[in-house]
């Protein structure tokens, strides 16, 4: 239910009514498990789109991962060779990292994603990203996250 709220908050709090809405769904496995993060992006030009995201990595229970929540704000600059899209996407959030000893942790630091989208037909399309997220201020500092393959699911609204 609260991934719901994330989701509408995200969309109502974007400038969607003079530019496309996108959706996206990601979904990917590391240590801890499934990992889900959704993002609401505004199409600004016909290569840059600017987004928001949360992204939900599980806690392992038998403490052989950490948890992390996410959220923030990316830019997308992207690069068309129909029916084919390649993005590089930097961005900025906080994250709650819950360590391997029981604590939560806030930080504040950089994501930076690539991956490519191959269209289905205007308004859906299907591909693979790779994520890290890093902290800059708080402890830890350094990578905190990394996910090789995302499956990524796109709705143009």
């Amino acid at each position: 239910m609260a991934i719901i709220r994330s989701v509408i908050i995200l969309f109502f709090l974007l400038p969607h009514h003079t530019f496309a809405t996108d959706i996206n769904f990601n979904l990917g496995f590391n240590r801890g498990g499934l990992n889900t993060r959704i993002e609401v992006e505004t199409v600004h030009a016909s290569n840059i789109n600017l987004g928001g995201y949360i992204h939900l990595s599980p806690k392992k229970e038998n403490k052989s991962s950490p948890g992390l929540t996410s959220i923030g704000a990316y830019l997308k600059p992207l690069m068309h060779q129909s029916p084919v899209t390649v993005f590089v996407s930097p961005g900025f959030g906080l994250h709650i990292y819950d360590t391997l000893e029981g604590d939560s942790k806030s930080l504040l630091g950089p994501i930076f994603s690539v991956g490519s989208l191959y269209f289905i037909s205007h308004q859906i399309s299907i591909g693979l990203e790779t994520t890290t997220m890093w902290s800059w201020f708080g402890d830890p500092t350094g990578s905190i996250s990394s996910h090789l393959a995302m499956l990524k699911i796109k709705f143009t609204l």
